[in-house]
């Protein structure tokens, strides 16, 4: 009897599904799943096929290099920071002429390159 009834249940899908396919057919499973948990067929073919779907996606993601998606910083670019801890004299110029007596709770607008030492060590932070 339930080869019978499971006969009535099968459905042969065409191997070229879409991904939107795979999703409509998981979206009815489980709204089907809801109301007969006892009574239907687990969708064995289906979860198998989205989840290799998503697994080939994880991969994939993981070999694209990184360093595309991330832009470099500008580092001669003015940012505003303010200090969190006493950093001593500063360099406020590119040559490192001008010093100046960075202080916690002090703010400034500075070239990125000047402080980036201070952001990446937790002594400023930007703002």
């Amino acid at each position: 009897m339930a080869d019978v009834l499971g006969s009535l249940f099968t459905q042969e899908l065409p191997d070229d599904l879409s991904e939107q396919d795979d999703f409509q057919l998981l979206t009815n499973a489980v709204r089907n799943e809801r109301n007969t948990q006892d009574i239907l067929e687990f969708k064995t073919d289906l979860v198998e096929r989205v989840q290799q779907r998503l697994d080939d996606q994880v991969q994939e993601s993981q070999l694209t290099d990184t360093r595309d998606m991330i832009p470099a910083p500008r580092l001669d670019r003015c940012v505003l920071v303010k200090l969190l801890k006493d950093a001593g004299h500063v360099a406020v110029d590119t040559e490192g002429v001008q010093m100046v007596d960075m202080k916690a709770g002090d703010i400034y607008i500075i070239q990125y390159k000047l402080v980036q030492r201070l952001v990446q060590q937790d002594m400023a932070v930007l703002i």
